[in-house]
């Protein structure tokens, strides 16, 4: 349905800003020990219920639990299936980690599982630590069809400017449902061989920024709290190419 006189186009899609991003996408947690203390009934069962929120993932959960009792002793109950879902939703898809200052692809891979054809507005929303086609002053959407019970990918091509754990986060509204979704994933910048030359023996010399990306070396807020640049010296003829010196061990800082 088009916009009516005096409405405008945006006015057919829910706000980006209604719209909360999902962010929390664990592949197991809820790891807790808990003590059945009520009493129990007439089949010898103690029950306890759990109030749970559960994470962001579209998926099926599998609950999986075992009890240790001085009567029965280890007891191991069949999984329970908890299915997450929604007739509207995104998946983005993040490679393991990307390299800082070197282009690259994203894909938000949109899902409809509604029986008729929907129109979707889709957002890269901007942060200023990626080139992206999204900017401060300019919002970067897209305006699509999807086909009842279908899916389609959305691609956009962004340049990491920091190192650490990046936000990308994408957005998309369903035209006149006012229905949407959003998702927020940590990209991790990385960096990658900086320069070469030959030193005095012939040997190359690749100069390097070292980041350890798996230490403490990323604070709380994913920024990168410090910095190394270390040279290393590669056998480039002879019997052996690797590393020079004693088991690849460092030529210089």
């Amino acid at each position: 349905m088009p916009p009516l006189p005096g409405q405008e186009e945006d006015d057919l899609f829910s706000p980006d800003s209604d719209i909360v991003s999902r962010s929390l996408f664990p592949e197991s947690w809820m790891w807790q020990v808990e003590q059945l203390t009520e009493p129990p009934n007439e089949l010898g069962v103690s029950a306890k219920t759990l109030p749970v929120y559960l994470k962001d993932s579209i998926t099926t959960w599998e609950v999986l639990a075992v009890s240790l009792s001085p009567s029965k002793g280890l007891c191991v109950a069949d999984p329970y299936e908890i299915t997450v879902m929604k007739d509207f939703f995104i998946d983005l898809r993040l490679p393991y980690s990307v390299v800082r200052n070197e282009q690259v692809e994203i894909r938000a891979i949109l899902y409809n599982y509604w029986l008729r054809d929907i129109t979707v507005r889709v957002e890269l929303v901007h942060n200023p630590d990626l080139c992206s086609p999204s900017t401060a002053r300019q919002r970067y959407q897209q305006v699509l069809r999807m086909k009842a019970e279908s899916s389609r990918t959305v691609s956009f091509v962004i340049v990491p400017l920091k190192l650490g754990l990046l936000d990308v986060e994408v957005k998309a509204a369903v035209r006149n449902q006012y229905v949407g979704d959003g998702v927020k994933k940590k990209l991790r910048v990385v960096v990658t061989l900086m320069d070469s030359r030959l030193d005095s023996d012939g040997h190359q010399v690749a100069l390097m920024d070292l980041v350890a990306l798996m230490d403490s070396r990323l604070d709380s807020d994913g920024h990168q709290t410090g910095q190394k640049r270390t040279w290393w010296h590669w056998w480039t003829s002879g019997d052996t190419d690797g590393p020079g010196g004693t088991d690849g061990q460092q030529a210089g800082q």
